[in-house]
Formats: structure tokens, C-alpha cells, sequence
């Protein structure tokens, strides 16, 4: 109850800051309905609070453990769990954006997958991953590997797997029965005896026959047991022409972009629910909840034995497992869904037909990492300045690995106090300070950002070790643009965004 009392204690102070932040925040629209429930949710947290404190002086005095008081304790943990989830679900549906953006980078013809780790305490962003192929030095893992997934006419390999188990349940049981028939057989021995040899059996049925001399025969040899034809089903794991034994996971390859050596805690936020050997690398990294949606072109996919096994394996090792029904409205939602049903359009067709190459139209790499900074402008939560006036960034390591994200905006869980209700922007955090100082070392990096550096933000650009700035919109800062071209290595390394990615990139800002 202490633990409930502590975390509903600071869900109190978390709904004050934003309240707080709300409003002194110079918006109209919605600004009422947004206080009021916010109101709701802090009575709410403060009666979860008062509940475990009483039950926690109740259960001191008494020192008894009734099943009532059981029933109480986990009534209120329940609540606390639900009321905490509900008012996380902003924040996992940005989480859960990028994870979608991840998925739009990746060449999967048939089933693109993105995952995003976060760290819900601290609020970062410590790896992203999607389905690919394993990186090739050199080389182009695209094109090497192939890409060629099942079709959906094809019987499936996890729902054969199922048949094949219950054809065998039949088997033994089959087995079963003929076995108990043996007893009473004359012609065939008992399963007890040793095979292959001539032994006399009594004759149970007629008294005045000595006996028979019979030999032992196998029971697969009997002619009264039925004949089961099984189909031989290739393992499409094992096939090296098929994608199964090649493709690198999005949940691992999220592991393997860790920005920390550990990642105790954390949650991973995934647009397909893992399967075993996900499941394996998510337990041995420490994280311990897994966010999911069904992204995907087989309706009854979670079903299947692979998925049935995860979450076993999930359940067994005290892994907390979630759905996240998301409203689908956000840019990367829809665009990872109209991939998906242009996927599922083609698994309709024959098997010869499935592609057999890498997806061609996958967003590149400016729209990725630029696509991350513009998602981070819509941190939840955040009410400090206007839409347009938020900042977004995301910093990348020469080997396309992303190291921080950062947002502009006041502290998390910031009580402003005694400071007066007015826009106080010496208190605000710049998305690239956040970003720099609130990552790892961030040395020989590149700078993705929504907005023009101002001079604070490009002095600690400098001082870190960035050697390339990406700028969205220009706000013409000229003693920022002077620190920059004068320190960075290479006056190239400071440039506006591609113009071929600004179709895709504008319309994340909606």
C-alpha cells in the first residue's frame, strides 16, 4: 500500500504542473474541457491516495490479514494500475507514432514492423528498431537476402503446426484405445510384452483351446488400427527462399540501437504483437511491459501457435502485456495501414507472384530521423506555447543509429509554484538541450531539428562534438547561424531539409 500511496503521490504532483502549465498557456481552444479534466483526474489520484493511506494504518493497527482486507488491497492496486495506464495513453500513443514511423522505414513487402523503447519514468527514448534484413558491411542487405513472405491461399505453417498437434492427440489417443483392446485379444499382445517374440497366450474366449501360438507384431502394423495420412509440412523457417530465416526482427533490432547498457523497466512499444523470439530478447533485456497494436494483414495472426507460445512466455516470466487501441487519426497510423492493405492485396494472389524484393517505396532516411523531431513537437502534455512555436529533435549517429530525442517545453512534473502566471521562457527547455544533455555522448553525431538552432542551443551544439545540423524552418537567427558556420568542420554540414522529403514531412505536422 505504501507503493500505491508513493506513485498516486507523485500522479498528484504530475496533474498540478500540467494544470499549472495550462493555464498560463496561450491557448483557447479546448483549453476549459482540458482543465476540467484534469481537475477529475487529480481528485481521482487523491482519493487513491487517501485509500492505500487509510489501508495502510488499518492493516499497522490491526495487524490482521483477513481476505477482506486482501480483497481491499487488490481492489485498490487495481485501480491505481488502471487510473495510471489511462493517463499514460497520450503518451503511449506518441510512443507508439514512432514505433509506426519505424515501420515506414522498413523493406518488408508483406508486413512492415517499427518498435520504440521508452524509458516512461525519465521520458526517453532509448531505442527504435524495425524489420529488416542483417546489416551487410558494404553491402546492400536488401538485395541480398529475399524478401518473399506466404501467401494467403497457402496453408499457413503455425496453423498447420496446430493441425499436426491435434492429428497426434488423435494418434495417441487412437493408440489408447487399441492397446485396452489387446487385453481381451487373442491374436495380439499386450503392450507389457517384448516385440518380436513367440511366447503361447491363453485363450480367454474359448476354455477347451490350449492356447496360441502367436508372434508379437507392432502396433503401426496392425491392421485394425486406422491409417492417419499426415501432410509433409517444409518449415518456412528453415526455407532459404522465403524471408523467415533471414529477417531481423523490430523488437530486436530496438534492443540492439539501445542508447544504455541497460534497460531495466522499460517499455517497448511494438505495432505487432512479438512472437517467441522476440519474447526471449525483450525478457533477457530487462524490459518488463510490452505495448502492442495488430498491424497486420492476418486478422486471426495472434492466434497462431508462435504468438500462443510469447505469451506463455510473457505470463511465465511476469512480463506485463497490453493492447493499445490507438484512434488512428495520426499521419503514421494511416500511412502504416494503407501499407498493410496494399500488403494484404498482394498475399491474395497466387504464391509465384509474391515479391520477392525489398519494398520500394519506404520512407528514407531524412524523412525518418526529421520524421522523429516533428512527432516530438507534439509531446503530450504540454500546453506551454503554441502548436507552431513547439521544437523537435532527434540525434543520430554516423551509423544511422538514433542516440536522443528531445522537445521544447517546461521540465516534466515541473511545480511552478510561486512563479507568476505569465510565459516565463527562461524556464523553458530547448528541445536540442534536452536532446544533447539528456542522452549519451552525442560526439561526431548529426543534429535533426524543426527549427533553426537559437545561440544557446548552437554554442552546446558545438561544445558536444555535432558535426552536421538538419533544419526544417528558418527562423533567422544571425548569431546562431555566425557560432555555426564558423566552428563546424564543414559550412555543408548546415542545411535545410531536403525539398524531396517535404511532402511527407509537412504533412506530419497536421
Amino acid at each position: 500500500m505504501q507503493e500505491v500511496e508513493d506513485k498516486m503521490g507523485c500522479e498528484c504532483k504530475k496533474i498540478i504542473a500540467e494544470m499549472e502549465n495550462l493555464l498560463k498557456a496561450n491557448i483557447k481552444k479546448d483549453k476549459e474541457d482540458k482543465f476540467i479534466k484534469l481537475k477529475k483526474e487529480l481528485h481521482e489520484a487523491k482519493k487513491l491516495k487517501k485509500d492505500a493511506h487509510e489501508k495502510q494504518q488499518h492493516l499497522s493497527s490491526t495487524m490482521k490479514d483477513s481476505e477482506k482486507v486482501k480483497a481491499d488491497i487488490e481492489k485498490i492496486q487495481k485501480e491505481a494500475k488502471d487510473f495510471k495506464i489511462k493517463r499514460r495513453q497520450q503518451w503511449d500513443e506518441y510512443y507508439m507514432n514512432i514505433a509506426c514511423l519505424a515501420a515506414l522505414r522498413s523493406k518488408d513487402p508483406s508486413t512492415p514492423v517499427g518498435s520504440c523503447i521508452a524509458d516512461t519514468k525519465s521520458y526517453q527514448i532509448v531505442g527504435i528498431g524495425y524489420s529488416s534484413m542483417p546489416y551487410v558491411k558494404g553491402g546492400h542487405n536488401d538485395k541480398i537476402f529475399p524478401w518473399k513472405g506466404q501467401s494467403a491461399n497457402t496453408t499457413l505453417y503455425f496453423k498447420r503446426e496446430i493441425s499436426t498437434e491435434m492429428a497426434l492427440d488423435d494418434t495417441n489417443k487412437t493408440k489408447m484405445e487399441l492397446d485396452i483392446k489387446t487385453v481381451t485379444a487373442p491374436d495380439i499382445k499386450t503392450e507389457t510384452e517384448p516385440k518380436n517374440r513367440t511366447e503361447t497366450v491363453p485363450d480367454i474366449e474359448t476354455e477347451d483351446k490350449p492356447g496360441i501360438e502367436t508372434e508379437m507384431v507392432p502396433d503401426t502394423e496392425t491392421e485394425t488400427e486406422p491409417e492417419i495420412e499426415t501432410e509433409v509440412v517444409p518449415d518456412i523457417k528453415k526455407d532459404k527462399n522465403l524471408k523467415y530465416p533471414f529477417v531481423v526482427h523490430a523488437a530486436v533490432n530496438a534492443i540492439t540501437n539501445r542508447t544504455r547498457d541497460k534497460l531495466d523497466d522499460c517499455t517497448i512499444y511494438t505495432t505487432l504483437y512479438p512472437d517467441e523470439g522476440c519474447a526471449r530478447a525483450i525478457q533477457v533485456a530487462g524490459i518488463k511491459e510490452v505495448v502492442y497494436c495488430m498491424y497486420t494483414r492476418k486478422p486471426d495472426r495472434k492466434s497462431e501457435s508462435d504468438m500462443k507460445r510469447s505469451e506463455n512466455f510473457f505470463i511465465a516470466n511476469k512480463i506485463e502485456i497490453r493492447e493499445l487501441k490507438t484512434s488512428n487519426e495520426t499521419e503514421p497510423e494511416k500511412k502504416i495501414k494503407e501499407r498493410i492493405e496494399q500488403a494484404k492485396m498482394l498475399h491474395e494472389g497466387p504464391a509465384e507472384k509474391l515479391p520477392n524484393e525489398a519494398y520500394t517505396k519506404a520512407i528514407t532516411w531524412e524523412e525518418f530521423f526529421m520524421g522523429i523531431a516533428i512527432l516530438s513537437t507534439k509531446k503530450p502534455g504540454q500546453y506551454d506555447r503554441k502548436a507552431e512555436l513547439a521544437v523537435g529533435a532527434c540525434i543520430v549517429s554516423p551509423c544511422k543509429q538514433v542516440m536522443a530525442v528531445g522537445y521544447s517545453g517546461y521540465p516534466e512534473d515541473m511545480e511552478l509554484g510561486e512563479i507568476e502566471q505569465k510565459d516565463h521562457k527562461e524556464y523553458l527547455n530547448h528541445a536540442e538541450y534536452k536532446a544533447i544533455i539528456g542522452g549519451p555522448l552525442v560526439r561526431g553525431c548529426t543534429l535533426y531539428v524543426t527549427s533553426y538552432p537559437c545561440d544557446t542551443c548552437a554554442r552546446l551544439i558545438v561544445q558536444s562534438g555535432i558535426t552536421e545540423v538538419v533544419y526544417d524552418k528558418d527562423k533567422g537567427y544571425p548569431n546562431s547561424k555566425e557560432i555555426l558556420r564558423q566552428c563546424l568542420e564543414v559550412k555543408s554540414n548546415i542545411r535545410k531539409c531536403n525539398p524531396e522529403s517535404k511532402n511527407f514531412t509537412d504533412s506530419l505536422y497536421k
